[in-house]
This record gives C-alpha cells, structure tokens and sequence, in this order.
C-alpha cells in the first residue's frame, strides 16, 4: 500500500486539503463546515482565484461521477439478469 495522501476539496470555499487515503471519514472545510470531495492525488487543482478552473472542474467532477453512476447501474442491472438466467436455465431443462 502507497503512502499517497489525497486531494479532499471544497468547491465552494475553493479550498484544499490532503488526508491519507486510509482516512475513515470525510473531512470537513475549515472555512465553511461542509464535506469535502475526495479528488484523488493525480487531478491538478486550479489556484483560488482561478473561478473558471474551478468551475470546470466541478463540471468535470459531477461529470464524473454520474458517469460512475451509470456504469455501477449498468453493471448492477447485468448481474441481475445474469442470475436470472442462471436461475431459469435449470428449471427449463426439467420440463423436457
């Protein structure tokens, strides 16, 4: 296991901080209470004044992570039919 630490940001506070990816709960802005989003060590952060990069990368993040979304979905709905036909396939078979 690496002993990388994470990016956990605040978008609207346009902050930063870095925990250890071993960390067991989500961390909290120091500016404004909220919970931060887990970037990840390997995404470039925008600097603070820079309102467009954070903008696009809120878009990017939320883009992102519906795109996640939508494969565990996919994913979900695959292994589901997959047990289906598992579970019909035998019974099928008996009635010949």
């Amino acid at each position: 296991m690496s002993a990388s630490n994470y990016n956990w940001i605040c978008f609207e506070c346009r902050r930063a901080t870095r925990q250890p990816k071993t960390a067991r709960r989500v961390p909290v802005c120091t500016g404004c209470g909220a919970g931060l989003f887990c970037l990840g060590y390997k995404v470039g952060l925008p600097r603070k004044a820079d309102v467009g990069g954070w903008r696009r990368l809120r878009v990017d993040c939320r883009a992102r992570t519906l795109a996640a979304a939508a494969a565990e979905t996919v994913a979900q709905v695959r292994r589901r039919h997959e047990t289906e036909r598992r579970t019909v396939r035998p019974a099928a078979a008996d009635r010949r």
